[in-house]
């Protein structure tokens, strides 16, 4: 019988008994299966959006997150981020939330400014998000202007369309006492 040998369609004749045949045809369906598999498991880690959507949704997560830092709003920020989220140096959500509050109530200004923002694929599933980050507050009051600079690389994941920020791998994080 005619058989189909190639993920592609392509066919060869190949003279099969029956029960070869259907071993075949077995062979064919599962590495076809496998392929859709990944292919699925590749788009659903996207949140089911093609690149150019999931680059859009990564770069308005960072655009929002900036809006928020600079508005000192920090149950916004904390909604960016992944219910278990946590920092390489151990910091949890509850620890950078109290920070945040802090910093808020101490500055009047903040400015946030992202540069040289690299996206890529993470091997584990999800994008690393790397870029440099400078902070710059001031106190009006004391003639006061604190500057913040660092690189920070981050772990995002897509689900349902929202990107969330899942983990920070490194980036230092300022602290104000």
């Amino acid at each position: 019988p005619l058989m189909p040998i190639g993920l592609d369609g392509s066919f060869a004749i190949e003279n099969l008994g029956l029960g070869d045949a259907l071993v075949k045809h077995r062979d064919l369906m599962n590495r076809v299966s496998g392929r859709l598999a990944v292919m699925l498991k590749k788009w659903m880690e996207s949140g089911g959006l093609s690149n150019e959507e999931t680059m859009a949704a990564i770069n308005a997560l960072y655009e929002k997150f900036k809006q928020a830092y600079e508005e000192r709003n920090d149950s916004l920020l904390i909604s960016f981020l992944g219910d278990d989220w946590e920092a390489g140096d151990g910091t949890t959500l509850s620890d950078l939330q109290v920070n945040f509050a802090r910093t808020f109530r101490t500055f009047d200004e903040i400015r946030y400014s992202l540069q040289n923002m690299k996206i890529e694929k993470h091997p584990v599933g999800g994008y690393l998000v790397s870029y440099d980050v400078t902070i710059t507050s001031r106190i009006y009051s004391r003639n006061i202007k604190h500057e913040e600079k660092s690189s920070v690389s981050e772990l995002v994941n897509i689900n349902n369309g929202k990107a969330r920020i899942t983990r920070t791998l490194n980036g230092r994080f300022w602290y104000v006492e």
